[in-house]
């Protein structure tokens, strides 16, 4: 199965998290959709700085624009600024400028 360009980015952009973090590791890597758009998604933990630290990353292709969504917190603290963070971005209204423009 070819892998698909939104998966292509996410693990790009996943693997500078991994080279800035101690102790890196994935917790989940799947598929979700952002105002009908299909979106890669991957949460990851780690340590940064002393650190324990958790984020969820998003990625997807709106038109020929790469767009991608990346929230962070530390791993024991409270998670309401993630969770709104998420849920921000699962709501987004995703405008197709060069669409938009034509």
């Amino acid at each position: 199965m070819a892998k698909l360009v939104e998966q292509d980015h996410r693990e790009r952009i996943l693997g500078g998290v991994e080279r800035q973090r101690n102790g890196y590791g994935l917790a989940s890597r799947g598929w979700t959709a952002i105002d009908g758009t299909r979106a890669a998604r991957a949460e990851w933990t780690g340590s940064g700085d002393g650190l324990r630290l958790k984020g969820v990353m998003y990625c997807m292709v709106v038109g020929t624009q790469v767009v991608m969504f990346h929230t962070q917190t530390l791993r024991e603290g409270p998670g309401e600024y993630m969770q709104a963070a998420i849920q921000a971005f699962e709501s987004a209204d995703i405008l197709d400028t060069a669409a938009a423009v034509k």
